[in-house]
């Protein structure tokens, strides 16, 4: 790390150069401050690490001097805002950042950070920090980030700022601190004798560019990026040599010939003595960190999973619960459960004696498995969830029966389930109070139309002589309006009494082409008053049998038929056809060549009352009722209906009814 630092930081420099000239300018300051390999400081006070060395390579190629200024982290940011050095290495880029310097293109190198713990702390997940101290460098990425994931997700986060990676593990070994965020690099070399455990997760992966102050010019960090994209597509350039001397496992010592044969010579006496125990060993550690990784990986997915698992050996009386059974009825780790308090506690008085015969019934059918089933617990808060539980019986030697189960809390369905069957119900009592209170007014709306109708024919019929041309106008019009309106009252009946769940459908095996002729000719009249012509082209068609109510589907078919004449356009012609659709179906289209319905009005027109807009004085009758029956009746008979229309070129109504 250090090596790739150094080699970045010459590079860098090289192209803020970017002529001979360059080397009469003022030295490029750059910041130094304590994060090995990366970058820091020796002992005598010069630079050293990664970066340093990069920085050399790109003095070089500009024939650019370098200066360092020793600055702790933060400082260095500022001076760096200031102006007062020109560029800092080592720099994660943030929106925050970019207003106060400048950034370069290509990334000087890649990092990661780790989680350090103090022993008997074991961090699983990041949600583990959650209460707890964390030492972090201050103003850095790292430290932004755990301050945006504890307001995300509501934890409370006690971080510990330090000036170096070096001060943020001492922060937690003095006990100022529960857990250390520090760069892979860092840790990976300092890990070995902390006496810290680190997390097994990776947190905040980002990468890490040269950060210019405002002032440098941009051709300059133009220059540095070209030289830096140079170096990094040669293997072999210096960029790579510096890795490899600051991040290789060598710490750099070359030891003399005669110090490695007298290692070499060690190593083949006592291989033979140590080689067995310390694959066992290696063999052992591993295994047991993958036994904690996999217990720790369960505990926290059966937490965010919101389940837990049980085991119990019937006639015992200890109940062993997994960390995320604890969690789930809120239970501490540790306390000891019995099967007495699974009973008394955390059972549902209501559930318990089911679950427990669910149980015993089950053990002494001799069955394998059970469930699902659903009940109650009752968590230590005496908050009451629903679980969904599934057990495996295992039978061993001696007769020895082992109930292993789990219980997953399915709360949030079962109060989902609950909501919408109420709303299902209260959703059903209202629809039948409409039927009820719409049947009830259509009756009595008819009683004062019939005498409208009836009185107005008598007027007109004895009284014709003595009323004027005018009068007669008006007494047509009071007639004409007074049909419609009765054919309203009419079609809210039928609609009524098609939703009804009493409706009576009675489907026979049929012929389409008798109910498409018969239709056909109960709306001919109004086709010839509307200069309309009908075509019925499925009498030369196969004949085709679909199982429906007969009544029904002629009524459907008058309805599409009687729309298709009224929304036509004069001298235009309505066509009656039997199209492509399911197997198990028969579709029947009918086409006018009226003026189409727009795509975004096609989904209503079967709602109830609803038209297309402004054609109600155009069809000049109708009440918007028809399509809503229509479509009633054909989902009551088991079929669908549709529209597909082209403004301008006409539409086509079909309904599939189920083939006999």
């Amino acid at each position: 790390m250090r090596v790739l630092g150094v080699g970045l930081f010459v590079m860098i420099f090289a192209a803020l150069v970017g002529s001979s000239a360059a080397a009469a300018q003022d030295p490029l300051v750059v910041g130094v401050y304590d994060n090995a390999p990366k970058i820091f400081r020796q002992s005598d006070g010069g630079p050293a690490g990664f970066f340093p060395d990069l920085l050399k390579v790109l003095s070089e190629r500009v024939d650019r001097p370098v200066d360092y200024r020793p600055c702790a982290w933060a400082d260095c940011l500022e001076l760096l805002e200031r102006g007062e050095i020109d560029l800092m290495p080592d720099v994660a880029f943030s929106d925050d950042r970019a207003k106060r310097f400048q950034f370069g293109a290509t990334p000087a190198l890649y990092s990661w950070s780790y989680l350090y713990a103090r022993p008997g702390l074991v961090l699983g997940a990041l949600a583990d920090l959650d209460g707890r101290r964390v030492a972090v460098l201050r103003d850095s990425i790292q430290a932004a980030k755990l301050r945006d994931l504890a307001a995300g997700n509501a934890w409370t986060l006690d971080l510990v700022a330090t000036g170096s990676h070096a001060e943020s593990f001492e922060a937690v070994r003095a006990g100022r601190a529960d857990a250390a965020v520090v760069n892979h690099l860092f840790g990976e070399g300092r890990e070995a004798g902390s006496g810290l455990i680190r997390a097994q997760f990776v947190f905040n992966a980002s990468a890490l560019y040269f950060a210019f102050a405002p002032g440098v010019p941009e051709s300059l960090i133009a220059s540095v990026d070209a030289e830096l994209a140079q170096l990094q597509s040669d293997p072999g350039s210096p960029y790579f040599e510096a890795y490899q001397r600051w991040f290789s496992a060598d710490d750099g010592f070359d030891p003399p010939d005669w110090l490695i044969a007298v290692g070499v010579a060690l190593v083949v006496i006592g291989v033979g003595a140590v080689a067995a125990s310390l694959v066992l060993r290696r063999r052992v550690e591993e295994a047991t960190r993958t036994a904690r990784r996999s217990s720790e990986r369960l505990a926290e997915a059966q937490r965010l999973a919101r389940m837990g698992n049980f085991t119990w050996t019937v006639g015992s009386s200890e109940v062993r619960w997994s960390d995320g059974m604890r969690h789930l009825l809120r239970v501490e780790d540790g306390e000891p459960v019995s099967l007495e308090d699974v009973v008394a506690r955390f059972h549902h008085p209501d559930d318990n004696e089911r679950v427990m015969a669910w149980l015993r019934n089950g053990v002494e059918a001799g069955a394998d498995a059970l469930g699902p089933e659903v009940y109650r617990l009752v968590r230590r808060t005496g908050e009451v969830i629903w679980v969904e539980a599934n057990v495996k019986i295992e039978r061993g030697r001696g007769g020895a029966v082992t109930i292993f189960g789990t219980c997953q809390d399915i709360t949030s369905r079962v109060e989902m389930e609950r909501a919408l069957l109420d709303a299902k119900a209260r959703a059903e009592q209202a629809a039948k109070a409409k039927s009820v209170f719409l049947a009830s007014m259509s009756h009595e709306f008819r009683t004062p139309l019939n005498a409208i109708i009836g009185f107005s024919e008598i007027i007109q019929l004895s009284g014709a002589d003595q009323l004027s041309a005018k009068q007669r106008e008006q007494l047509s019009d009071i007639q004409t309006a007074a049909h419609q309106l009765y054919g309203l009252v009419t079609d809210v009946l039928e609609l009524t009494h098609a939703e009804q769940m009493d409706f009576k459908i009675n489907p026979v095996a049929m012929p389409l082409q008798r109910a498409v002729a018969d239709a056909c000719a109960q709306v001919r009249f109004l086709a010839t008053r509307h200069g309309v012509e009908i075509v019925d082209r499925t009498a030369q068609a196969e004949e085709a049998q679909c199982l429906a109510d007969p009544v029904r589907v002629r009524q459907v078919l008058v309805n599409l038929l009687s729309n298709a004449i009224k929304y036509n356009r004069p001298e235009g012609s309505v066509a009656i056809r039997f199209g492509e659709t399911d197997p198990d179906k028969i579709r029947v289209c009918i086409e006018d060549t009226g003026q189409g319905i727009p795509e975004a009005q096609q989904a209503a027109i079967f709602n109830i009352f609803s038209r297309l807009q402004g054609q109600a004085l155009v069809a000049g009758e109708g009440t918007g009722v028809g399509l809503t029956i229509a479509k009633s009746l054909v989902e009551r008979m088991g079929g669908d209906i549709g529209v597909d229309s082209v403004v301008g070129e006409g539409s086509t109504f079909w309904c599939d009814f189920p083939r006999a």
